[in-house]
């Protein structure tokens, strides 16, 4: 196994299903980006055109990475990350 060729196990994650997943967290990272917009020093219509840039590429690579990750992949995130999932307990 060290010498690269590792097995892949049931619970290995193909290179499809890992893009997809750091396409989505990059999204993720885009939309925190836009609360720091207001604050940078520049005009107002350059401040509009960042956030709607960093607004739009964040859309498109959510719906990129959901589309590359898989259905499957995308419930388990929502089911696992949803708010209102956050407080209910699994049951046995």
């Amino acid at each position: 196994m060290r010498d690269g060729t590792a097995r892949r196990g049931a619970g290995a994650m193909s290179w499809q299903t890992r893009t997809g997943i750091v396409l989505v967290v990059v999204s993720c990272v885009l939309y925190a980006a836009l609360i720091g917009v207001p604050f940078l020093p520049v005009g107002t219509g350059a401040k509009l055109a960042i956030g709607l840039s960093l607004f739009i590429i964040g859309e498109g690579t959510f719906w990129v990475g959901c589309l590359i990750a898989g259905k499957e992949v995308m419930i388990y995130l929502r089911k696992k990350l949803w708010p209102a999932n956050w407080r209910r307990k699994a049951h046995p």
